[in-house]
């Protein structure tokens, strides 16, 4: 099935297409939400809701190796800059996985 909408506007084509420039950068950016890939990239605001609630009190692992985790994420997350000067994605995937069921 195929979408489709137009904009009728009486005028310069510059004012509809800065309108439309407009509306995608703003609906490429998050907006308290998070880009989830599931045989194609959307946003999930309900994950990223979620995703507010974890601390890290509530990662139980060996205490050198949590520190170095905390170490690598939170220096990732300064270093937007280093990534943007070098003109690299800044981008990171963070798998964490754990057999044990919620109480």
């Amino acid at each position: 099935m195929t979408t489709e909408h137009f904009i009728l506007h009486e005028g310069p084509a510059s004012t509809s297409r800065e309108l439309l420039l407009a509306v995608g950068v703003w609906a490429d950016q998050l907006h308290d939400d998070i880009w989830v890939y599931n045989q194609g990239w959307m946003k999930d605001a309900d994950l990223w809701k979620e995703i507010q609630k974890a601390r890290w009190e509530d990662v139980i692992l060996e205490a050198d190796f949590k520190k170095a985790i905390q170490k690598d994420v939170l220096g990732f997350f300064s270093s937007k800059d280093t990534y943007k000067s070098l003109t690299l994605p800044w981008k990171v995937t963070l798998h964490f996985r754990s057999s044990l069921q919620p109480h």
